[in-house]
């Protein structure tokens, strides 16, 4: 025997020996087939950023410039988002049921819970600039296998969304501001609700929890004045709203746009969804006014705007896209001078709310509500 054969070596050679014929009776057993076959794997996205603005409002975001949704207006719906897929593979075989957990949490607290019995989900409208958490547990013949908990992020690009019988739909958060970024899920703009479908009532209701119908249209125009078609379970706050120019031309006028933005004081309200006919120019000035409010600067204020021209309805009428611009100018340039040329439009802004009727207390209670910390 040679001398560097200790009994100590002896030993962990003899260990080694074992773990290898233990492992190969293992690995080649049908416990370990049945594992192996049902284990969930490349599993995705993880750790990547994903995009849920369709190709076209992805570039013309990216690369904005005022007047260059020209290109698509009037050109059909192309407001629509695309979805998350999330993927994953599995042995499992035919009849597995998969259970897919989504959560704004690392500890997956809140998770929403979807069931599927294919080897993707497509995740709808999830809130952007936000990192999201998710899970799968794949299910058959009393055997289950859950994945670790897996990460994406949402990019940081306008949360349009889909409701059937409904144009021009988008989530009104998720601008930055000096405060912070406007929430999401707590303010909608559309276009009128009057054709929304069974399926986009249970949208509004169920996955979005509307609970006000701020309706800016003018008695008898289309459905308003009559309550919502969301029902009774919504508060109905009907205001015949104004627009651009509208907006000083008298205090009776001023006093109306006051009352607008007065919607957003309550916590009760909310979430809420605003609209008139189009979602664009009463809808728009509505939009301006609370935007410029929070603090959102002039780009993301008038991209904002510009976004209804990927609608059928914000397409609608004879007025071109720059013609439209010209009369939010007229809109930006009486806020940004309304009390002094040398603060903010934010600052004027604010001033022109207290000077018709509304108090600090509310303007404060505004920005609480819609904007994160």
């Amino acid at each position: 025997m040679n001398k560097w054969l200790t009994k100590w070596s002896i030993k962990k050679v003899a260990l080694v020996f074992i773990i290898a014929v233990v492992t190969v009776f293992i690995c080649s057993g049908p416990g370990w087939r049945s594992f192996a076959a049902g284990k969930i794997t490349r599993i995705s996205p993880h750790r990547k950023t994903v995009c849920t603005a369709n190709p076209k409002i992805r570039k013309w975001f990216r690369n904005y410039r005022r007047g260059t949704s020209a290109k698509y207006f009037k050109k059909g719906e192309n407001s629509w988002p695309v979805p998350v897929r999330l993927r994953w593979r599995s042995g499992l075989g035919r009849g597995a049921l998969f259970t897919v957990r989504v959560s704004k949490n690392r500890s997956m607290k809140g998770a929403v819970t979807y069931r599927t019995k294919k080897k993707y989900l497509d995740l709808h409208e999830p809130e952007s600039a936000r990192t999201y958490y998710w899970t799968v547990t794949g299910k058959n013949a009393g055997k289950a296998y859950t994945s670790k908990v897996k990460r994406f992020r949402v990019a940081a690009y306008p949360r349009t969304i889909k409701v059937g019988g409904v144009s021009n739909v988008r989530d009104f958060g998720g601008y930055s501001t000096p405060y912070g970024r406007i929430k999401q899920g707590v303010v909608y703009q559309s276009a009128n609700l009057d054709k929304i479908t069974k399926a986009g009532k249970k949208k509004l209701l169920k996955k979005l929890r509307v609970r006000t119908d701020l309706d800016l249209r003018k008695t008898g125009e289309g459905t308003s004045g009559k309550g919502s078609p969301l029902g009774k379970t919504v508060r109905y706050r009907h205001r015949s709203g104004v627009m651009y120019d509208e907006v000083w031309k008298n205090k009776k006028n001023r006093k109306r746009l006051v009352n607008e933005v007065r919607v957003f004081v309550s916590k009760k309200n909310y979430p809420v969804m605003f609209h008139c006919t189009y979602g664009r120019d009463r809808t728009g000035t509505l939009a301006f006014t609370v935007g410029g409010l929070l603090g959102m600067n002039k780009k993301d204020l008038y991209r904002n705007y510009e976004l209804s021209f990927f609608s059928v309805m914000g397409s609608h009428g004879s007025k071109t896209v720059d013609e439209r611009l010209k009369m939010l100018d007229s809109l930006y340039r009486y806020f940004r001078t309304y009390r002094s040329k040398e603060h903010s439009l934010r600052w004027n802004i604010e001033r022109f709310l207290l000077d018709n009727g509304m108090e600090k207390r509310e303007i404060k209670a505004v920005r609480k509500n819609l904007v994160n910390a």
